[in-house]
């Protein structure tokens, strides 16, 4: 009786929960939609982004990289900063974007010059999904409150199922556990900052920080949160740890190797993507590893010693 109990109220309060988040969902989309088209005297003008960092946002099914932007515009002779959000892709540093400010507070700015619509119609169709779905849950357990004191009132005597769910829960948890072992293992990286390091110095090489000037050179910013770097007059390696996954994975499908025309090699593993291309003066090498980059480069000389330094990192097949 007990467990049936709990069930019904697990189920209003989610209806409730459903309803209410519905509710808020539409008014807050027409709220703000109402608030960017009242902002049509705007003055439209250009923002140059200075910064780059990303946030993962991430629920029980899925995870959504955001990339967050600081940008910095003039207005009446004086610089102003403003910050947006994005979600379809990386802007670098030094790029230039348009954005629009109020000419009666300089300070606040937006890079949406016209309201969008996805963001009044997708909120609000959301919002109406959790509606119809919390009046649905609400409904149920209603109609299912009354056929239990029905039964109730029919049987007395009625005893609920004894079936004792304990190896249905050991064996769910087993199995997380097996899922979250593997996940681990397939993202594991071969190497990391330290093991790059303490490989660099074995070989006896020095490797220096230089995170500063790979923000500036790359153009992104923030989104390399650490870096070990090796640099001899034939022969470059940058080790770069990014601030999420999927700025490594941008980073790397987006950076260009100086060698246009040549020898190709890849190889896709299970927790790394190795791609070099190599032409009679440079051998070349970019590698992409969970939140790491690698970008690398020697002289047709050094080709070899380059290759064995990354495998023993664990890089080269």
């Amino acid at each position: 009786m007990k467990r049936r109990t709990l069930s019904l109220i697990i189920s209003g309060l989610l209806g409730v929960i459903a309803i209410l988040s519905g509710i808020y969902l539409m008014a807050a989309s027409v709220t703000n939609y109402i608030a960017e088209s009242k902002k049509t005297d705007w003055i439209v003008t250009e923002a140059r982004i200075t910064d780059v960092s990303s946030r993962v946002k991430r629920n029980s099914r899925s995870s959504t990289t955001f990339y967050d932007l600081t940008y910095q515009y003039e207005a009446d002779g004086k610089t102003y900063t403003g910050k947006k959000s994005s979600v379809y892709g990386i802007r670098l540093v030094g790029d230039e974007i348009k954005i629009k400010y109020d000419p009666d507070n300089p300070s606040d700015s937006t890079s949406d010059i016209t309201p969008n619509k996805d963001d009044l119609i997708y909120p609000f169709g959301g919002g109406i999904l959790f509606l119809v779905a919390g009046i649905f849950f609400l409904l149920m357990a209603i109609k299912r409150s009354k056929q239990l004191k029905s039964e109730d009132e029919a049987y007395p005597e009625t005893v609920e199922n004894s079936r004792n769910p304990k190896r249905t829960i050991i064996a769910l948890l087993l199995m997380a556990a097996i899922i979250a072992l593997t996940f681990v293992f397939l993202r594991a990286q071969p190497s990391g900052i330290e093991t790059f390091s303490s490989v660099m110095t074995e070989n006896g090489y020095t490797v220096s920080d230089m995170t500063d000037e790979l923000r500036t050179d790359w153009r992104v910013g923030s989104l390399i949160e650490d870096s070990r770097s090796l640099h001899t007059e034939d022969m470059r390696i940058d080790f770069c740890v990014m601030d999420s996954t999927d700025s490594a994975r941008r980073i790397y499908s987006g950076m260009t190797l100086p060698v246009k025309d040549g020898e190709e090699y890849t190889y896709k593993g299970t927790n790394y993507t190795f791609f070099s291309i190599e032409d009679d003066n440079l051998y070349t090498a970019k590698i992409y590893s969970g939140n790491t980059v690698i970008c690398a480069a020697a002289s047709h000389e050094c080709r070899d010693e380059l290759v064995d330094l990354l495998r023993r990192m664990g890089y080269y097949k």
